[in-house]
């Protein structure tokens, strides 16, 4: 098992795009954070536009069990 490697940039789609690629290609997943609940559907909806070989899922803290299974 490896460990996790967090890095920590400006914002740069093209980066993102590549980075989730890499890590799809070797068979590996990926999560993105994203710390505004209100804003977490558009920032899915982008997130699927820049990757749209991603399958793209949303959980967080006020979410109901049974929606987060």
């Amino acid at each position: 098992r490896l460990a996790v490697k967090t890095f920590v940039r400006e914002y740069d789609s093209l980066v993102v795009r590549e980075a989730i690629l890499r890590e799809i290609l070797r068979g590996g997943q990926v999560y993105y954070l994203y710390n505004d609940v209100e804003n977490i559907q558009k920032a899915a909806e982008r997130l699927a536009e820049l990757v749209p070989e991603a399958r793209i899922a949303i959980g967080h803290g006020q979410m109901r069990e049974r929606e987060l299974e």
